[in-house]
């Protein structure tokens, strides 16, 4: 009896292979009807899936808004393979009123990684103030990460009571935070930070109760988020600390347009060198606040100035572009700075860091910030470059006394004035 009916099984399950098994001068066929569109790895591909050319074909013959065929023969092989259906791609297309026009590529991408068309069709269309959130090439990012509606909407939020309008990119970058520590700082009264401080600050992870006391000591976000990353605690930040070890002021530009002063070899180089003083660090944008923290002290052993530099002097604020204005100077730290030498502790301090590009270059040093700043200070040593540098192509020789010696990618170090 048993006999009888595992030959009659066999046979189905012989035929319905044999049925559904695809036709290679079919799928060849496609080649030839759609030229230029599949190469012989998507073929083979297709054929290995199980692909048609029923099903081929109908996939190939989709077009976008411009008239133009939507996916290629890779998007198609992979769209077989994941066993997609028509169905839910037009259904995905249609899913908002606006004119959306994903890629093909951008489409396989997104239904091939969230198989729920009901998520796809929450997600993409979340609205801000009426706009919508998502547009194509972030959604696709966004789902292709792996982050679907949950994740999304409680930052979003949040941060509408922060009264901040995060992109996706911002939102991205924060995801990994616990809900519940972006969710206390919608509670805070003194909140200052825009959109992306306040990603800097989570990324360099920041804390809610770091953030309430310096703003409560009026400290702005950019300058909050910056200590943040430098690594220096509350208390290290509004009390100056004075020991045994030498005093050094250190001051960052405001400005930084290409972040190199956030990245970890300037980070690294910072803490370094501060772990062999007492530091008052601040991040400045204007020339009077420099004059003010320098008028703050009696003495100190190192002053190190950070920012983008040009021969003439260091920008502190993005102001100082406007050259324009007649107050740009202002915004800048340069060698019309006379205000320097009615400052009484300069006569204390043994070293001067330009941590800035060219600021000794030229010919003659009496042209160059390196220069004025060596005749207000002739017992000090300053150092500087005279070329463009990044901080990875700094050594630190010494801390205190401070050294530093800078090398090109010809490995020639750039002098330093003694």
């Amino acid at each position: 009896m048993k006999n009888k009916l595992i030959l009659p099984l066999l046979i189905l399950l012989l035929t319905s292979c044999v049925i559904h098994r695809p036709r290679p001068e079919l799928l060849q066929k496609i080649a030839i009807d759609y030229p230029d569109r599949f190469s012989k790895s998507d073929l083979n591909e297709m054929r290995k899936f199980g692909c048609t050319y029923q099903s081929a074909s109908e996939l190939a013959e989709m077009e976008n808004s411009s008239g133009e065929y939507l996916f290629s023969g890779t998007n198609i092989s992979r769209l077989i393979f994941h066993n997609v259906k028509m169905k839910k791609i037009r259904r995905f297309i249609k899913i908002r009123e606006d004119e959306l026009n994903f890629s093909g590529t951008e489409i396989t991408r997104i239904i091939t990684k969230e198989k729920s068309y009901r998520k796809l069709k929450k997600t993409l269309k979340l609205k801000r103030n009426g706009e919508y959130i998502f547009s194509e090439k972030s959604f696709s990012e966004y789902i292709t990460a792996g982050y679907s509606y949950k994740h999304i909407r409680p930052l979003l939020k949040y941060s509408n009571r922060l009264k901040l309008k995060l992109s996706v990119y911002h939102i991205m970058r924060i995801l990994n935070r616990n809900i519940n520590d972006i969710k206390s700082f919608s509670k805070m009264d003194n909140f200052a930070f825009n959109e992306e401080e306040f990603v800097r600050y989570l990324e360099a992870g920041g804390s809610f109760e770091y953030a309430e006391r310096l703003f409560g000591e009026g400290f702005s976000g950019r300058s909050i988020y910056r200590f943040r990353q430098l690594g220096l605690s509350a208390n290290e930040v509004i009390r100056f600390a004075d020991t045994d070890k030498p005093d050094a002021v250190i001051v960052f530009s405001e400005y930084d347009y290409n972040d190199e002063f956030e990245t970890q070899a300037s980070i690294r180089l910072f803490r370094e060198i501060s772990e062999e003083y007492d530091c008052f660090v601040r991040i400045v944008s204007s020339e009077m606040e420099i004059y003010s923290i320098l008028n703050e002290f009696r003495n100190i052993d190192l002053l190190w100035i950070a920012g983008h530099g040009i021969r003439s002097g260091i920008i502190l604020s993005s102001e100082a572009e406007k050259i324009e204005s007649p107050e740009y100077e202002k915004y800048m730290l340069d060698t019309g700075d006379k205000e320097l030498n009615d400052i009484n502790i300069f006569s204390s301090i043994s070293s001067v860091f330009l941590d800035a590009c060219e600021t000794g270059k030229g010919e003659s040093p009496t042209v160059n910030f390196a220069g004025f700043i060596k005749k207000i200070l002739p017992e000090a040593k300053i150092i500087y470059s005279d070329r463009i540098f990044s901080h990875d192509e700094l050594i630190l020789e010494s801390a205190y006394p401070l050294n530093i010696k800078f090398i090109e990618k010809s490995n020639q170090s750039i002098p330093v004035v003694p």
